[in-house]
């Protein structure tokens, strides 16, 4: 049996996290670079693909409790570690995304 796992709404926690990342932690204090850091980013995440779907195959073999609990536990694990890669990666892009907004701003 083949399940398709599929991460609906990561991209939406992904940017969500990112926001708030932006507003608490990037010692910015001008709004309007902070806009334009936002507006940046979201353009940016606008463009890129989907996180992947994974495609599992479970043993037969198993009850279906059994399959349930090994999806959900690969589905958990799958989804911090690609949200976790992904944020690190953005986070980095951010503070980028800083200084062409500095420039831009001349600040």
């Amino acid at each position: 049996m083949a399940e398709i796992i599929a991460f609906p709404g990561a991209e939406e926690a992904l940017r969500r996290n990112l926001d708030r990342m932006i507003d608490e932690h990037l010692e910015v204090t001008d709004p309007d670079l902070k806009a334009c850091i936002k507006k940046r980013l979201s353009t940016y995440l606008s463009r890129l693909p989907k996180l992947p779907s994974l495609n599992f195959k479970v043993p037969e073999s198993l009850s279906d409790a059994q399959k349930q609990e090994i999806l959900s536990s690969l589905a958990d694990e799958y989804n911090t570690q690609v949200t976790a890669y992904a944020f690190k990666f953005l986070s980095d892009i951010a503070l980028l995304q800083l200084e062409i907004c500095q420039c831009e701003h001349r600040k």
